[in-house]
C-alpha cells in the first residue's frame, strides 16, 4: 500500500514496563527495516503509556491509514484495539490477523510480585471487613452484606490483576 502511494510508514508500540522497552524497540525497528525500500520510508516509535487512542490521535492526520493487529487487546474490558480505533478515529483501518508472536512476552517478575502481593492484601482486607460486619447485621441482611462484599472483592481482585496483565 505504501509503495503505491509513496506514504511514510510509522510503526508504533506502547509499553508500560520499562523492562519491555528494549525488546519492543527491537521488534519495531526490525519491522521497519523489513518494509523499508527505495520507495517507502519508515520510522519506529516505542512510547511509554497505555492509551492507544491518545497516541494514535496525536500522530495521525487526515489521509492517513491505520493498520493494527487483530490479536491486540486494550483497556479494562480487554477490547480489541481495532474496535477502539474504529469507533473513535475517523481514518481508514485495516486489521491484520495471525501476526502476533505467541508465548514470547512474559511479564516482568516485579510486576508479578506486585500483582500477587496486591491480591493478597485485597483478600486480607476484605476478610477483616467481613469479620467486622458479622456482628452488625442479622438474618438476611447479614447474608446480603457478605454476598455484596464478596462480589466487590472479586471485582477488586480482577481490576487489580488487569493492571498487570
Amino acid at each position: 500500500m505504501a509503495s503505491v502511494t509513496g506514504a511514510q510508514v510509522l510503526f508504533l508500540g506502547l509499553y508500560t514496563d520499562p523492562a519491555q522497552e528494549l525488546s519492543l524497540r527491537r521488534g519495531l525497528v526490525t519491522m521497519a527495516a523489513m518494509v523499508k525500500d527505495d520507495k517507502i520510508s519508515t520510522e519506529a516509535q516505542a512510547i511509554f503509556g497505555k492509551d492507544w487512542l491518545d497516541v494514535v490521535r496525536a500522530r495521525t492526520q487526515p489521509g492517513d491509514t491505520i493498520i493494527c493487529l487483530e490479536e491486540h487487546h486494550v483497556g479494562l474490558p480487554h477490547r480489541p484495539l481495532s474496535q477502539v480505533l474504529q469507533s473513535n478515529v475517523d481514518l481508514p483501518l485495516y486489521i491484520l490477523s495471525g501476526l502476533s508472536p505467541r508465548g514470547n512476552s512474559r511479564p516482568n517478575r516485579s510486576s508479578q510480585i506486585a500483582a500477587w502481593i496486591g491480591s493478597a492484601v485485597i483478600i486480607l482486607g476484605f476478610f477483616l471487613l467481613q469479620i467486622k460486619m458479622d456482628p452488625l447485621a442479622q438474618d438476611w441482611t447479614h447474608t446480603a452484606l457478605l454476598m455484596i462484599s464478596i462480589l466487590v472483592e472479586f471485582w477488586t481482585i480482577w481490576f487489580w490483576n488487569s493492571l498487570f496483565g
